[in-house]
């Protein structure tokens, strides 16, 4: 892998997303939590 590089993680579990996308020198470029809630989704951004 590219020391360099830019590096993606994606949680996913029943009732939310977790998306992260972090620079080579762990800096958080992005960010999002997307919940499923009773009426409709919840989505939170950085």
């Amino acid at each position: 892998m590219d020391s360099n590089g830019i590096v993606a993680g994606l949680d996913v579990h029943k009732d939310s997303v977790y998306l992260c996308i972090m620079g080579h020198d762990e800096s958080i470029i992005f960010q999002k939590t997307i919940r499923s809630a009773a009426n409709g989704t919840v989505s939170d951004a950085q």
